[in-house]
């Protein structure tokens, strides 16, 4: 979701839920149970819980990596300072280009990315640890330019097996064809266990609801 666009819709559908549900989350029903951390407070909670961590990813919808290259190599470095090197950062609305995404390397990191070819914006990336080897799985990613952008990378190493993927809605196209591309992507994947998958779906929470 895009909280900059959607953060009124929300509230108003939040309010008008809570009135009509006795106070009841309408995410309850997601079963969503998510706490918030600074990042120097999760090197505890990985600590005591390292057997339910296996990978670590991180997602960012980080609109423009060249603005916001030095900040996000600064929460890259924040993690390393807490001896917690990401297996794979995904990123959309890269807005990089055929030209310039070579200019935005990370020590440590391979860069993976699909840059959208028509118009300034969109864009999917991912920062793949070092010490993986990898295979772009495009069989999987549905790339439809300026509607529909992923990407999907097969990783391995001798405590790596996963599929990592990253997928961007364009806002304001078809969310039934959207729909369509996520269960074309899905049914690609059901064989593999596990794979790690970042969304931004810019499709409006109420819609869920009134559906």
């Amino acid at each position: 979701m895009n909280i900059e666009d959607d953060d009124h819709n929300l509230n108003c559908l939040l309010n008008n839920y809570y009135d009509d549900n006795d106070g009841e989350n309408p995410l309850d029903a997601f079963h969503i149970d998510s706490n918030y951390y600074e990042i120097e407070q999760i090197s505890t909670t990985v600590l005591e819980n390292t057997q339910n961590f296996k990978y670590y990813t991180m997602h960012f919808n980080i609109r423009s990596l060249p603005n916001k290259f030095r900040e996000l190599k600064e929460i890259i470095s924040r993690f390393h300072d807490i001896k917690i090197n990401m297996h794979c950062i995904m990123l959309c609305e890269t807005l990089l280009t055929d030209n310039n995404y070579v200019f935005y390397t990370i020590p440590g990191y391979k860069l993976v990315c699909r840059n959208r070819q028509t118009g300034s914006r969109g864009g999917v990336a991912m920062y793949i640890r070092d010490d993986l080897n990898y295979i772009i799985r495009d069989d999987i990613s549905v790339n439809i330019d300026g509607k529909f952008e992923s990407i999907f990378v097969e990783a391995h190493s001798k405590t790596v097996n996963c599929i990592f993927g990253e997928i961007y809605r364009v806002p304001n196209t078809s969310e039934i064809l959207s729909i369509s591309y996520y269960e074309a992507i899905l049914n690609k994947t059901l064989c593999w266990e596990p794979i790690k998958i970042s969304i931004t779906s810019n499709i409006k929470i109420k819609h869920m609801f009134l559906s």
